[in-house]
């Protein structure tokens, strides 16, 4: 590659959410059980993720090239932005490739099992999430504690529950 990669954020400004207006071109619907989700992983670690924003002709404003649903969502909540100077015909295309490039990645399950198996969440809309993630590459989440004992033993007992990390399996529900 022989030019040199162009840098499109410009700098960082606080704005609140609901003031900034709607792409009209993105095709991305979200789902109440997305809303859920976005709203579960918010409650549980806080707004860390940036609005991608840019001046755009077509509405006349400042505009998402991407985090709509957090404007629906939480249209009160001030927030950092990165400031893009971005064309609506450059978000045109960020539109369509800003998502779907993160779907061409090559998952490490076992890693991601790994995630499961420790992480402790909360909230349970991203319970929610975290369960059909779990579920869509057939992985196991359960985030439950482990019980403190085990009332019985033996190599023929049925497992409802494994370890990620040592493989060690329990069943049932001692509490």
């Amino acid at each position: 590659m022989t030019e040199e990669i162009r840098k499109r954020i410009t700098g960082f400004e606080k704005h609140k959410l609901g003031d900034i207006n709607h792409n009209p071109r993105n095709w991305k619907i979200h789902t109440e059980q997305g809303k859920e989700s976005l709203i579960g992983t918010v409650n549980q670690i806080g707004f860390a993720g940036v609005p991608l924003v840019y001046h755009s002709e077509r509405t006349g404003g400042l505009t998402f090239a991407d985090g709509h649903r957090r404007k629906e969502t939480f249209p009160d909540l001030e927030v950092d932005v990165a400031m893009t100077d971005l064309s609506d015909e450059e978000v045109d295309i960020l539109l369509m490739t800003y998502d779907p490039l993160a779907e061409e990645m090559e998952p490490n399950f076992e890693k991601l099992n790994v995630l499961m198996g420790t992480a402790k969440v909360d909230q349970p809309g991203l319970q929610s999430f975290l369960g059909r993630l779990a579920d869509k590459h057939q992985l196991f989440f359960d985030n439950s504690d482990p019980p403190d004992e085990f009332p019985e033993f033996d190599d023929d007992i049925k497992t409802e529950h494994q370890c990620p990390k040592c493989g060690y399996e329990w069943s049932g529900d001692s509490r």
